[in-house]
């Protein structure tokens, strides 16, 4: 049987060297402007040291990276940012894909990280606190096309949550999704009513990223170019949090509805 995961590689890579392309871009501006020197940019708007100091490579440093890729800016900007960027590019990407290669040969994974279920999977990283993530599982689908199945699937991660670690009391979630009117009705008023926007320093994850990602799996070009020409994101991150019998009570509620 053909292995479809063969055949969604390259657009995978695509699509990941478009998103970095677009990070990288975004710091570049960002110091062209003078908002930030360049090794604090790096290390604030994007997921360039995520990706490269959890690899078990040895080589570049991150300083030495960074330092590089300063050099690069340096050189090339006069001719223009979109120049800059892609002469940093050939550098950069290959080393970063190496490094997340590396973490994916190694197993390396971040401490108390849960299974997946749907759309979703947790982390358990801090003592009675589970942190939620969320990702297009059902692509070229909308996620939210079946409500009643992201609700069994949060239903089924709880369930998980209290049975490989009853310590847990909430539940939180950081990312630009939470702006969103359908994603929003998973959840009870404790968890909307804690809804607050994070730090713009901070945009070294997919909660910000992932927002420049389409159903389809392919590059979302109009927000992209809302943060070419506006400098802005469409979509701040929003963290909420809610107790995990209250995000229970609301999905049992939920599933007896007869409108999901």
């Amino acid at each position: 049987m053909k292995d479809s995961r063969l055949d969604q590689a390259p657009e995978r890579e695509s699509l990941f060297y478009e998103v970095t392309h677009l990070e990288l871009w975004h710091v570049f501006d960002m110091v062209c402007a003078g908002y930030k020197p360049f090794d604090q940019a790096m290390a604030c708007w994007s997921r360039f040291g995520k990706h490269l100091r959890g690899s078990a490579l040895p080589r570049p440093t991150w300083a030495e990276f960074v330092a590089h890729l300063q050099a690069i800016y340096e050189k090339s900007i006069e001719r223009g940012i979109d120049h800059a960027v892609d002469e940093a590019m050939e550098y950069a990407f290959p080393i970063i894909t190496n490094a997340i290669d590396a973490q994916r040969r190694t197993g390396r994974r971040r401490r108390g990280v849960g299974r997946r279920f749907g759309c979703f999977r947790y982390d358990v990283s801090e003592p009675r606190r589970a942190q939620l993530h969320f990702q297009n599982a059902v692509r070229p689908k909308s996620p939210f096309g079946d409500m009643r199945a992201l609700f069994c699937s949060l239903r089924d991660l709880i369930a998980d949550i209290r049975r490989i670690a009853p310590e847990v009391e909430t539940i939180c979630c950081g990312s630009w999704v939470n702006n969103l009117r359908a994603f929003r009705k998973l959840f009870p008023d404790s968890y909307l009513d804690s809804l607050t926007p994070t730090s713009p320093d901070n945009k070294t994850h997919g909660g910000w990223w992932g927002q420049f990602v389409n159903r389809q799996g392919k590059l979302n070009k109009r927000r992209a170019e809302i943060l070419k020409t506006r400098r802005r994101f469409e979509f701040a991150e929003l963290e909420g949090e809610c107790t995990l019998t209250e995000l229970a009570r609301h999905i049992d509620k939920m599933l007896e509805s007869p409108d999901i």
